[in-house]
This record gives C-alpha cells, sequence and structure tokens, in this order.
C-alpha cells in the first residue's frame, strides 16, 4: 500500500458516522479510498443492506490535514 492509499483510508476512518462496516462498503463501490475523496457526488445512498443516508463532503480540506497529522 502506498503512502497516498494510507492517508486517504486514515481519513475514512476519521470521519464520523462512518463505521468499518460502510466504510468497506465504500470501498468496495469506489475501488479504492482515494476515489471517494475524488468523487464529485458526495451522496452514498446505494450502500447495500445499510439504512443510512450519507451525504459526506470529501472535499472538506480538514479531513485530510487530520489523516496527515497521523502519518
Amino acid at each position: 500500500m502506498d503512502k497516498m492509499e494510507l492517508l486517504y483510508l486514515l481519513a475514512l476512518q476519521s470521519i464520523s458516522g462512518i463505521g468499518p462496516v460502510n466504510a468497506k462498503k465504500l470501498l468496495q463501490l469506489n475501488g479504492n479510498a482515494q476515489a471517494l475523496f475524488d468523487k464529485k457526488s458526495k451522496v452514498f445512498d446505494d450502500l447495500k443492506g445499510s439504512k443510512r443516508f450519507f451525504s459526506i463532503d470529501f472535499q472538506d480540506p480538514l479531513i485530510l490535514k487530520k489523516a496527515a497529522a497521523e502519518i
């Protein structure tokens, strides 16, 4: 795993409301963590088996800054 993917994975884990199960589903739908943050649409209502509706601003720079501090 490269350093950038680790950064995006840490950022994904730091988002309130996304636990390990939904993080795994999001990764499966989008291929990798960086693709989530590059995605223009921020609405994820197609999580299989999930009753939650996600609207997350993956473009928020604080998410990545916090993750970078972890590395």
